[in-house]
């Protein structure tokens, strides 16, 4: 066990030795990617949420959208 944490240790120490330069088109095209990316993403994952109705529900109005009308709504409102 050892022997892995002292190969770890000396495989990150080589990794991250030095300066990492990025240009500023090479930095905007990763961000532009990263963005799409995320949009797409997003859009992706909204196609797997439940339905959702959007309706007001304060019955102050006689607002009904979203509800399905049975037969024994429509026979109580005559």
């Amino acid at each position: 066990m050892k022997e892995l944490a002292r190969k770890c240790r000396e495989l990150g120490r080589v990794w991250f030795e030095g300066e990492v330069t990025v240009t500023k088109v090479n930095l905007w095209l990763a961000l532009t990617t990263c963005l799409l990316a995320g949009i797409v993403y997003g859009l992706r994952k909204a196609s797997c949420t439940p339905r959702v109705m959007v309706g007001c529900n304060n019955n102050s109005f006689g607002c009904d959208h979203g509800k399905a009308k049975t037969s024994t709504d429509s026979d109580q409102s005559k």
